[in-house]
């Protein structure tokens, strides 16, 4: 959820194994802050940590990095970089364990070719199911968004969705994008942008979101894992009140629902809010009037009526964070004001009431403002926050994790972090749709105290899960002499795809496409991919396709023609023209008034003209040939032989 600082991509599943690993492994452990060196080394079974990225004079700002994990398993990470440093991005593909060089985003080609890179902030990112990764971020000079379709490795240049305060992206599981922005007109109004999926789409027209002529203010924006987006804003109108507002669209047409206000007189700054799958949603907040606690309303499906609001804690938080689960429990944490605490209330699928309020994390136990909360599959969800084992340690990032039997029991320093000369914040928890877990904070270290900081974006992650069959190979195409075959087979989390291609039991190809030769017509072909990743292999073999039938009919791309002087006794060529498929051979017949030129002088590639000739209308017809494929035929313009 970009809003509270987590995105939760990918369609869900059953409790992931990686995620039951990390239950049993804190379920063994006491409900203690221990200081580093009493910490067991990997206490959640996550991989040691990988620095992604590292800046030297300058530190990343507080906050500004997104995460998120697509179906297909690819991960994306973005942050922002002080000083006029920009957006940049790193991605782990699929089935790989190390993460790729970061790569600056917020950079526009100017006339000349070069690029210009401009300062930027807040950025957020979004994975759809096949891969496409999309990313909007703010500037001085506006807002914009770019684009990376699955399966490729180019981006999009930067485009532009709005000049105000707000810019957040979704993708659909299709790879189609919603980029939201914001302009001034009259009003602060809130817009979104949609690009279809396919790698060569353009951006449709802006659509308005928020009410006409009324300003949109402490905008949050909310993910789904199958590509739904919930915006949430408040207002001032009408009467000067915080009034709070949900609109929601399904990520794949482009298509918004009207907007609901579902709350007036809250404390504008202090809201959450939720989507899940199919729709799912919920929204918190802090009312400004009554017992100034933490008030909820919740919408079952896309389409249906928000339940009437219902009082969830009489505490005053500090902060408030949701996420929905796989299995639809929507779940609140809260850092309760004064007590040091982070507290819990959910909301199953099955339930209409919200379960009793509990301590997820005890009270004084030096915990930090700064947590975050992700949804998984089934019941899976993980809570991250920064700690101090003590009132003299810096910050350490903590975990705690829930499945089907609720929360865990421990919660154990990942941040590896011995030496209190570095400064750990702003953890970051993704949860994947096939359980895989990863954890990212920035992590900075003041050498000289003064400002020459060495700043780092880490994470720790759970190992490469198992692939899991996506779609099944088949013979894409039409099976015809001269025509590309493709094999379109895809798991999750695969590092490599091999394909061979078979007729009979002979393998006639081993590339991703294979193109019927003559000698193949008639006969039926099928293909299989195997696929690995650091978990093992996986294949998928396609069933038998139809005979491969003819190619298809030579067309001409180029009209034959007569050269040379159209006179008795003078010689005439013809110009074969030009076909596609290309041919490979042709053969010829010239014509007087209609009539077929008899012997070997009517099928030669020259005539000579006879001074009979004189007088009457000359054409010529090409046939096209080419192995496995129907004949071309045309016949050139007629012309008249002069004298």
């Amino acid at each position: 959820m970009i809003g509270n600082r987590f995105s939760m991509r990918g369609g869900f599943r059953a409790l992931g194994a990686a995620v039951l690993a990390l239950l049993v492994a804190l379920s063994a452990t006491v409900l203690t802050n221990p200081t580093p060196s009493e910490a067991t080394p990997n206490p959640i079974e996550l991989q040691a940590s990988q620095k992604i990225a590292e800046r030297t004079g300058s530190i990343y700002s507080s906050g500004q990095h997104q995460a998120a994990i697509g179906r297909d398993g690819t991960s994306a990470v973005v942050w922002q970089e002080a000083n006029g440093g920009g957006i940049y991005i790193s991605v782990r593909e699929p089935g790989r364990v190390k993460w790729g060089a970061p790569r600056q985003l917020s950079r526009f080609k100017m006339s000349n070719g070069k690029y210009r890179v401009t300062t930027a902030w807040a950025p957020t990112v979004a994975v759809g199911g096949e891969g496409t990764i999309a990313v909007a971020w703010q500037t001085y000079s506006g807002h914009f968004a770019s684009v990376r379709p699955g399966g490729g490795k180019s981006w999009t240049e930067p485009h532009k969705i709005g000049t105000r305060n707000i810019a957040g992206v979704t993708v659909g599981p299709n790879g189609a994008v919603t980029a939201v922005g914001a302009i001034w007109n009259s009003a602060n109004e809130l817009q979104s942008h949609f690009r279809p999926a396919g790698a060569k789409t353009k951006w449709k027209a802006a659509k308005r979101i928020s009410p006409k002529g009324v300003s949109a203010h402490e905008v949050q924006i909310a993910l789904s894992g199958d590509g739904h987006l919930a915006l949430a804003w408040t207002t001032q109108e009408p009467e000067r009140k915080n009034n709070l507002y949900v609109s929601t669209t399904n990520g794949r047409s482009g298509a918004w629902t009207s907007a609901a206000r579902l709350a007036t007189g809250i404390s504008s700054t202090l809201y959450t809010h939720a989507i899940g799958t199919g729709g799912r949603a919920v929204v918190a907040w802090l009312s400004e009037t009554g017992t100034n606690g933490i008030t909820a309303r919740a919408l079952t499906k896309a389409g249906a009526e928000w339940q009437a609001a219902k009082t969830i804690s009489t505490t005053t938080p500090n902060a408030i964070r949701a996420t929905i689960t796989g299995s639809g429990t929507s779940l609140l944490a809260w850092h309760a004001y004064g007590a040091h605490a982070i507290q819990t209330s959910a909301l199953s699928a099955a339930e209409s009431s919200w379960s009793a309020v509990s301590d997820l994390v005890p009270a004084n136990a030096y915990i930090e403002h700064d947590f975050t909360l992700a949804g998984g599959p089934g019941e899976d969800a993980m809570l991250a926050w920064t700690a101090r084992g003590s009132q003299t340690l810096n910050p350490e990032v903590r975990v705690g994790v829930r499945g089907s039997s609720g929360w865990s029991a421990g919660h154990t320093p990942i941040s590896e972090n011995p030496a209190t000369t570095w400064w750990n914040s702003n953890p970051l928890a993704v949860l994947g749709p096939n359980g895989e877990a990863s954890v990212y904070w920035i992590r900075n270290h003041n050498k000289t105290e003064s400002m020459n900081y060495t700043s780092q974006v880490l994470v720790r992650s759970t190992p490469v899960p198992a692939m899991t069959l996506l779609s099944a190979a088949r013979v894409k195409g039409t099976p015809r002499v001269g025509s590309a075959l493709t094999c379109p087979a895809r798991w999750s989390h695969a590092a490599t795809r091999k394909t061979t291609w078979h007729i009979g039991s002979k393998v006639v190809g081993r590339s991703a496409s294979y193109t019927p030769k003559a000698a193949n017509r008639g006969k039926k072909i099928r293909c299989t991919v195997v696929a690995t990743n650091p978990q093992g292999t996986a294949t998928s073999t396609s069933a038998w396709s139809k005979s491969i039938a003819k190619g298809v009919k030579l067309k001409v791309t180029k009209r034959p023609s007569i050269t040379g002087t159209k006179k008795a006794g003078s010689t005439v060529r013809v110009s074969l023209g030009k076909w596609t498929p290309k041919a490979t051979s042709y053969t010829v017949r010239w014509k007087m008034n209609g009539k077929a030129v008899g012997g070997n002088r009517g099928t030669a590639k020259s005539l000579k003209l006879k001074a009979s000739d004189s007088g009457k209308k000359l054409s010529v017809t090409v046939t096209a040939k080419r192995a496995g494929h129907t004949p071309g035929k045309k016949t050139s313009k007629t012309v008249r032989i002069s004298r």
